[in-house]
């Protein structure tokens, strides 16, 4: 296999990260709820643009981006984008933003600095992943297909065949895409050359269920895969770690209850994990890879975690649902959890 190095600017990538982190000030201590924010119907994932300190929460099933301030964690404004917006991405350097809408068959692109809709790509788009070195955007069809789009010219520029593209996660420095399928392929994790757009290899996960999302570590070349529920049926799921240099699963985290969306601090290695059935946080100390114990709560059924490192703020989209095993009437919402 063909060896190609890293670019200029994915080394100066790496080198930026490095420097954001020895920036980020203060400890992990102070891992508590600091909002809870109300919301009209289930919210996606959220995406954060730091520099602007902004977070963008698409409303599923109304054609709405909840805009959320992240000084005062409060809706400080609306987009109006297409049918059903569920995945949301933005590139922090052009501060566009991705809309994946598998309702109307739509990529968005947005503007975000006028809200106004720039171009609109027709694909069957679910969800949306993007590397900001390389200014590509990577769109899963929640089948078995990943659309590439150049985010300078917005336009597709190759498709990538996997065993199912649901739920993805981009390491910038080494041009790496990880793909969780979820059902049918569980067990999985599918990983691209950003360089070729082909898959390198699908890593085994031993005792997956379905897995279901992932999170990259770029400075250390980790990534972490969440099961929903793990082989041993005893109501309880997993974290599996991969090391990224050689695809090979390093370790594997029995997590109780079902964890679902994964967030990684690259400053204090700590591993946050959205668990739908406890309707809390749980959080895994990246140097011992193990539970600390320390378990933050949310509203109803978290689902996507996504963390700002730079301001230490980890969202959480929570859809509301009746039937946890923690009792928890609240609705939709979204959790604003201050990580140190």
């Amino acid at each position: 296999m063909q060896h190609f190095p890293p670019t200029a600017r994915q080394v100066s990538l790496a080198a930026a990260v490095l420097h954001l982190l020895s920036l980020c000030a203060g400890s992990a201590l102070a891992q508590s709820v600091v909002a809870t924010i109300p919301l009209p119907v289930t919210p996606g994932n959220v995406a954060v643009n730091p520099a602007t300190e902004l977070a963008y929460v698409p409303l599923t099933g109304v054609g709405q981006i909840d805009v959320i301030s992240e000084r005062t964690h409060a809706v400080v404004g609306t987009l109006s984008v297409g049918e059903d917006p569920v995945s949301v991405a933005i590139n922090i350097h052009t501060n566009r933003l991705y809309v994946a809408d598998p309702f109307a068959g739509d990529l968005y692109v947005v503007d975000a600095n006028t809200g106004a809709v720039i171009a609109t790509i027709a694909m069957p788009a679910y969800e949306v992943a993007l590397n900001v070195a390389t200014n590509t955007i990577y769109v899963g069809d929640f089948n078995n297909t990943i659309y590439v789009v150049n985010g300078d010219t917005n336009t597709v520029t190759t498709t990538i065949t996997v065993n199912s593209a649901q739920f993805m996660a981009v390491n910038p420095v080494t041009n790496r895409i990880y793909v969780a399928p979820g059902n049918p392929f569980e067990g999985q994790v599918t990983v691209v050359d950003g360089s070729t757009n082909q898959v390198v290899t699908n890593i085994d996960i031993p005792g997956s269920n379905t897995t279901e999302f992932v999170a990259v570590d770029p400075v250390r070349n980790l990534v972490y895969a969440s099961d929903l529920a793990s082989d041993t049926g005893n109501n309880s799921g997993a974290v599996a770690i991969i090391n990224g240099a050689t695809n090979t699963v390093v370790t594997s985290i029995t997590v109780p209850g079902e964890p679902a969306g994964i967030a990684v601090d690259p400053r204090t290695r700590d591993i946050y994990v959205s668990n739908n059935s406890l309707s809390e946080v749980q959080i895994i100390n990246g140097v011992a890879n193990r539970l600390t114990g320390k378990t933050v709560p949310t509203g109803a059924d978290p689902t996507y975690a996504v963390l700002d490192f730079y301001h230490g703020l980890l969202y959480t989209s929570n859809t509301g649902d009746e039937g946890q095993e923690v009792a928890n009437p609240m609705g939709p919402s979204v959790t604003v959890i201050r990580t140190r």
